[in-house]
């Protein structure tokens, strides 16, 4: 790819050749400086193609999240399930919600 930077002293000129190049390179051009009215060149303008692709990112970020959370869910729903038919607990499991009252007072209740 050929990387080329093109100074002019007026920004119409700068969007007149840039058109241009837009016509010949459709996904090669960028545009820097946001002084453009040319609407040829709004998606070559570099804040919004840094603005599209942190959007890319981020969508792409809040998807894969939601991929494991969905799969957390179903790791949770499956031991839940387990945990329903298997009808035994160990003794941890039913002293673990406890707090020290509770405890004695279900130790209390044994005697």
């Amino acid at each position: 790819m050929l990387h080329t930077s093109v100074l002019t002293y007026k920004n119409h000129a700068l969007d007149e050749f840039l058109k241009e190049m837009v016509r010949l390179y459709p996904k090669g051009v960028v545009r820097v400086g946001g002084r453009s009215n040319e609407p040829a060149l709004e998606g070559c303008n570099l804040t919004e193609l840094r603005k599209q692709h942190k959007s890319v990112t981020l969508s792409k970020r809040i998807g894969e999240l939601q991929t494991e959370q969905k799969k957390v869910q179903q790791k949770l729903q499956k031991a839940l399930q387990k945990l329903a038919t298997a009808r035994i607990f160990s003794i941890e499991c039913i002293i673990h919600g406890f707090d020290e009252e509770k405890l004695d007072k279900l130790i209390r209740g044994c005697n």
